[in-house]
């Protein structure tokens, strides 16, 4: 555990890891890139998730609300602005 590697709380592979676990950086719940409330692709995510920026629901670029590709987004969606 805690392990750079492969192990729970570890850096590459694991719950709690950087690039994919639950709390990681990169692809797990509270993740910053793909998680819930991650910044990239997690419910309330910047990037992708609901309330995300990029896509998600409410996200800006496609989703549910997003700008570009999802229903009431700007660029393809009901209510869009293309």
């Amino acid at each position: 555990m805690g392990n750079r590697e492969l192990g729970i709380g570890d850096w590459e592979s694991g719950i709690g890891d950087w690039e994919s676990g639950i709390g990681n950086r990169e692809l797990g719940i509270g993740n910053r890139e793909l998680g819930i409330g991650n910044r990239e692709l997690g419910i309330g995510n910047r990037e992708s998730g609901i309330g995300n920026r990029e896509l998600g629901i409410g996200n800006r670029e496609s989703g549910i609300g997003d700008r570009e590709l999802g229903i009431g987004n700007w660029e393809s969606g009901i209510g869009n602005r293309e």
